[in-house]
């Protein structure tokens, strides 16, 4: 049976996290990152009240600076790596990566987005990893 009569001490009220005033709304699912050992310290080690404020700060303010508006020379969304992609039985085809379809051909240099080479060298790997499928070679140009 639920409690008919509810309170919420100010003790209890104290460890709930408050509304950011002049803030757009959250958005209800969170990002999630592991981290080396002394920046997780030096994160813990903060007050839990402003960690929250702190960590969204410094993540929406590299986003909008590396991402959104890349203004800067050398942002990571102007960014492109040249790889060869080879496979002794193919001459090219496509991958799914992140949702894109990347087209690939034997011997032509193929432009990726920084942000999709650690996927699609991901998703070679585990391609390497079924026997059918295996024989993949990725090289950065």
């Amino acid at each position: 049976m639920p409690n008919p009569k509810p309170t919420q001490t100010p003790q209890f009220r104290s460890h709930c996290y408050q509304k950011v005033d002049g803030y757009e709304p959250l958005h209800p699912s969170p990002i999630s990152v592991k981290v080396l050992p002394k920046i997780r310290a030096a994160i813990a080690a903060m007050p839990t009240l402003e960690r929250g404020a702190w960590l969204r700060r410094v993540i929406t303010e590299a986003a909008e600076k590396e991402l959104i508006n890349p203004s800067t020379p050398g942002a990571i969304a102007e960014q492109k790596v040249e790889l060869l992609i080879s496979h002794p039985a193919l001459g090219g085809g496509h991958f799914h990566v992140e949702g894109r379809r990347i087209p690939w051909k034997e011997g032509e240099p193929l432009q990726l987005p920084t942000a999709l080479v650690h996927p699609l060298e991901a998703e070679i790997k585990r391609l390497n990893g079924l026997s059918q499928w295996g024989d993949y070679t990725i090289e950065r140009i």
